[in-house]
């Protein structure tokens, strides 16, 4: 039987063919630097680029471009003309930049390329963070959001007086926009003025200017609204040409900016939503108008709602008066011969109470002769 080879031989023929890997003199465990950037051979400092008629914001505003585009920072030199600095770009939202700069007192430093990637990493960390943190804040609003839409339809669904409906939402719009009054006006029957239906503060008191007339031909805002059948934002409202007839109302609250929005029942506009803030550089965006426009899409349905009940009831009303007016008697019976129904006409020609017969046969009130003619 032929002996085993040592193991110690195996291995040596499998690693033959590596050689180790030689560094060179005093360079061992530094990596090695593609480029660094030159060293001035001016001793004296660079003058600094004209940075003064262009100052750096702290964030770039969104762009519309369909591709993420970087934009172009300008650097200024270190203030003083004495010592050195690094500045990179880093995303702080879904299409907004900022930039860090990094101070060296040291006049002439250098950073090398392991320097440059180091921050890169940390820029690259931080913009992720805050990518994180943007997208957490979204979620917890929309989680609200969608709270006090619940809340509204719920609401709303347990009333039919078009009065408590229009006051929830009122109520609601001043806790979703944080706006520091909304009111909510229907337009009449004669179309030229509105009155003001629901009030509400940012202290949720009742208001006593419920039921306040508004005369559509005095309020250029409102005829614009009307006109375009879209929302409208005015800034900087008790000095707004469009609100000069609501200057002291707008004054006396406090309002900086207002959004007039139209209320919709189907295709017709059926009256105007007025929010007010105190803030002056509010501003109103798309998510708003859409959230706005989930609250205004509920409140039409319940007018809607409201005003069906309103034509059953007047129906309603309009039948128990015609038969009132009658003086036959009107029977309602089922084909097995059972009252199930008697309108109080005339009484006097049952021959029992209308609460007798409800719900019995003719075999159980007229002779059975009798009760057999009828079937």
């Amino acid at each position: 039987m032929p002996r085993k080879p040592k193991t110690n031989k195996r291995l040596d023929q499998l690693f033959k063919d590596i050689q180790p890997e030689e560094n060179a003199r005093g360079t061992k465990g530094k990596p090695k630097v593609q480029k660094e950037a030159p060293l001035s051979s001016d001793p004296k400092p660079a003058k600094p680029p004209k940075a003064e008629s262009t100052p750096i914001s702290p964030t770039v505003k969104r762009q519309t471009t369909s591709r993420l585009v970087m934009p172009e920072f300008v650097t200024p030199a270190p203030s003083g003309g004495s010592g050195s600095a690094f500045t990179t770009s880093l995303q702080v939202g879904e299409s907004d930049w900022a930039v860090m700069r990094l101070m060296d007192e040291k006049q002439g430093r250098v950073f090398t390329t392991d320097e440059q990637l180091l921050i890169q990493q940390v820029t690259d960390q931080l913009s992720l963070a805050l990518e994180n943190a943007r997208l957490f804040q979204e979620t917890q609003k929309r989680a609200q959001e969608l709270a006090v839409v619940n809340q509204v339809v719920t609401s709303i669904s347990a009333t039919v007086d078009l009065n408590d409906t229009l006051q929830i939402v009122a109520d609601s719009l001043v806790r979703l926009f944080s706006a520091s009054h909304v009111g909510i006006a229907l337009i009449n029957e004669d179309k030229a003025s509105l009155t003001l239906a629901a009030d509400s503060s940012e202290t949720f008191e009742k208001s006593s200017f419920i039921g306040t007339p508004i005369r559509i031909s005095e309020s250029p805002a409102t005829l614009e609204v009307l006109k375009t059948r879209k929302p409208l934002f005015i800034r900087d409202a008790p000095n707004n040409p469009l609100t000069a007839s609501l200057r002291d109302v707008l004054q006396q609250r406090g309002t900086a900016n207002l959004l007039i929005s139209p209320l919709f029942a189907e295709d017709e506009i059926i009256g105007t939503i007025g929010i007010d803030f105190k803030e002056l550089n509010r501003v109103v965006t798309q998510d708003d108008l859409r959230l706005l426009e989930t609250i205004v899409f509920q409140a039409a349905t319940a007018i809607q709602k409201n005003r069906l009940f309103e034509r059953i009831g007047q129906s309603e009303s309009n039948l128990r008066a015609l038969f009132n007016a009658m003086e036959d008697v009107v029977l309602v019976i089922t084909r097995e011969g059972r009252y199930d129904q008697i309108a109080p006409t005339n009484p006097s020609l049952l021959v029992r109470t209308p609460e007798e017969l409800v719900g019995k046969t003719f075999h159980e009130v007229l002779p059975q002769a009798v009760a057999d003619s009828f079937l």
